[in-house]
């Protein structure tokens, strides 16, 4: 959970995003204030209300871990991502990776990868052949780890982001942290 003092007071940012650190020391998120929130375990992490571009010169680097047929990406507007921006995609089936690929918009799938494989056993392969890392994210893959697997994850994929890069889990059922 997020604590209160984690994020600042709404409007005290001028972005279109606030940053909200997380209790762990390696994770934190980024949400949209104008998003609303929702009950549901399972919905938007993708869902934008912007659809401007942030300036930036290069491209970045994100990780998609357990990423399935990649469902929360296809519903991200093309428009947001960089031309330089560049995706992987990892999970344990080839076969999902290659339905995502299958059904990712032509923009967003000139711009991904595939890396199949745990990424406990990829980890070394995917830093040196795709990182490091702006953004890592792992979509409800700790729901289905004991802790100690969530500990090793986390570690692993910690170190797969840049300095200052950003590691962020989400739909963490109860009683994961």
């Amino acid at each position: 959970m997020l604590s209160p003092e984690a994020c600042p007071a709404p409007g005290a940012t001028t972005s279109t995003t606030t940053s909200c650190t997380l209790p762990s020391p390696t994770s934190t998120s980024t949400r949209s204030p104008t998003r609303p929130r929702s009950s549901s375990p399972h919905s938007g992490a993708t869902r934008r209300t912007s659809r401007a571009r942030p300036p930036r010169a290069t491209g970045r680097r994100i990780l998609l871990i357990a990423s399935g047929g990649a469902a929360d990406l296809r519903r991200v507007d093309p428009a947001l991502l960089h031309p330089a921006d560049r995706l992987v995609l990892n999970d344990v089936d080839p076969d999902a990776l290659q339905h995502a690929l299958t059904h990712l918009p032509p923009a967003t799938r000139v711009q991904t990868a595939a890396a199949p494989g745990n990424v406990l056993r990829t980890a070394a392969h995917l830093a040196a052949d795709h990182g490091p890392f702006d953004l890592v994210l792992a979509g409800g893959l700790f729901d289905y780890l004991e802790r100690f697997a969530r500990a090793l994850i986390r570690t692993a994929l910690s170190r797969l982001c840049r300095p200052g890069g950003t590691f962020y889990f989400s739909n963490i059922a109860t009683p994961n942290p």
